[in-house]
């Protein structure tokens, strides 16, 4: 059974205020564009958030005004032979209404480079899913071959005042079981303004590429479960701040192959930051997961706890699972904390985009079997 951590809340209380361990307590501060591309690292370092291609990594926020300001920054995100250059101007129509956003593209499409263009969204992203093709830069449906990216709002937790936050973000529909030609990658470059971007693709093409949890497992903050098909997995205790603003403290305790069952256990906390409290193994709970029979890549979405208010209790439940794990196109994420994948024998996993998860076990220098 998992241990009684001497892991009291106000860990947690500290780090929001900046001390001890790393958090994101406001979004746009670039913490995802940082130099260690290791995921298991970051999460041995501190409360740690997943890379979802450019997920949140854009703006810049005013916590007075509460509004969103794009930083002076322009992606470079290559697709076969397609490379397109992508600025956020704005966040905001000229009505003042948040979720219209306003790019700056230029797109080359394996000949030449197009014409520097504006392009607004005329939905609104809070109110569903805009899927956008790279040639032309369109809204095309998420359905289309040609849907490369999705723009939509995921649930960040805010622990300091109580709840869940939507957060806009852009992700891609990448996935690392997909062709490596097929793959959408991204770069930056750190302008003022898309009319400053090189031309040339040697400049380009030296930029390092950005972590991506959806292209690299290895960049998740749990990553690879073991070293390969027929290895032991990692038994790593886990401390993960969910979307219902819930502190999960979980691990994978066996995998069988064969049958392809996950064991998990779990407990689970509501955030009380005045009145901390210890975990309590009393309350832990186990369960197995099996996975899709069928397939090279099979993934599960697991609830880890559920309950939002007041008392909340471990779950351990799917929500759904099948082929090949969802690129950017999750259910509400409230509705699961973690996505168990098996790729070609191996297994891994990654959190729910705007979670964040502190790896205790590494933390604390132990090894798997500890």
């Amino acid at each position: 059974m998992l241990s009684r951590l001497m892991m009291p809340l106000f860990i947690l209380a500290i780090a929001l205020t900046g001390c001890g361990i790393e958090t994101t307590t406001a979004p746009g501060d670039g913490s995802g564009l940082d130099d260690v591309s290791d995921g298991l690292t970051r999460a041995t370092e501190g409360f740690a958030f997943e890379r979802y291609a450019v997920g949140v990594d854009w703006y810049d926020y005013t916590q007075s005004s509460h509004v969103l300001t794009p930083t002076p920054r322009v992606f470079v995100m290559q697709r076969e032979d397609t490379t397109t250059l992508l600025e956020f101007i704005s966040y905001y129509d000229e009505q003042g209404r948040s979720g219209f956003f306003t790019f700056k593209t230029l797109t080359h499409d394996g000949e030449s480079w197009g014409e520097l263009k504006t392009f607004t969204l005329t939905q609104d992203v809070k109110d569903g899913d805009v899927c956008l093709s790279h040639e032309p830069f369109a809204i095309v449906p998420c359905t289309d071959d040609r849907a490369a990216h999705i723009l939509r709002t995921v649930w960040r937790p805010v622990p300091e005042i109580g709840f869940a936050v939507k957060e806009p973000a852009l992700f891609t529909f990448t996935h690392h079981a997909d062709p490596p030609a097929t793959h959408i990658t991204h770069r930056l470059l750190t302008l003022p303004e898309l009319g400053e971007a090189p031309r040339d693709f040697d400049t380009l093409a030296a930029l390092p590429q950005l972590p991506n949890t959806s292209l690299e497992p290895g960049t998740s903050v749990v990553g690879w479960l073991h070293k390969g098909p027929g290895e032991p997995v990692r038994r790593d205790i886990n401390i993960q701040l969910t979307a219902k603003v819930t502190l999960a403290q979980w691990r994978i305790t066996g995998f069988d192959a064969t049958t392809r069952a996950v064991s998990l256990e779990v407990m689970c906390q509501r955030i009380e930051l005045e009145d901390p409290q210890a975990f309590e193994p009393a309350l832990a709970k186990t369960a197995t997961i099996t996975l899709p029979a069928q397939g090279e890549t099979v993934h599960a979405l697991v609830q880890l706890c559920e309950g939002e208010a007041g008392e909340v209790a471990p779950a351990l439940t799917v929500t759904s699972s099948g082929q090949r794990a969802p690129a950017a196109r999750w259910p509400d994420t409230k509705s699961f904390d973690v996505i168990l994948e098996l790729h070609q024998g191996r297994l891994g996993a990654r959190i729910a985009p705007g979670n964040r998860l502190w790896n205790w076990t590494r933390a604390q220098g132990l090894g798997q079997d500890d």
